[in-house]
């Protein structure tokens, strides 16, 4: 049995910054608007298990910044 683990946290950071691209890319397209707003409405009948969507808010909701934190009122005048 092989067993590999997954990378720490630091080596997870190396490997992203070592795939990024260091020339320039051509685009090219390759659909039209009506080909994804077509796509987009096929995709949402998808059905789509709780635990993959509930990991996929979770992943979302990390990617933002924290909260400012509110002022809270106070009746002291």
């Amino acid at each position: 049995m092989i067993k590999v683990d997954y990378p720490t946290d630091a080596e997870e950071e190396l490997i992203m910054r070592q795939a990024r691209p260091t020339t320039s890319t051509t685009v090219t397209k390759v659909r039209t608007a009506k080909d994804i707003l077509r796509l987009q409405q096929i995709v949402r009948r998808v059905p789509v298990a709780d635990h993959v969507f509930n990991f996929a808010k979770r992943i979302t909701r990390l990617s933002r910044p924290a909260p400012r934190k509110r002022p809270t009122s106070s009746t002291n005048g």
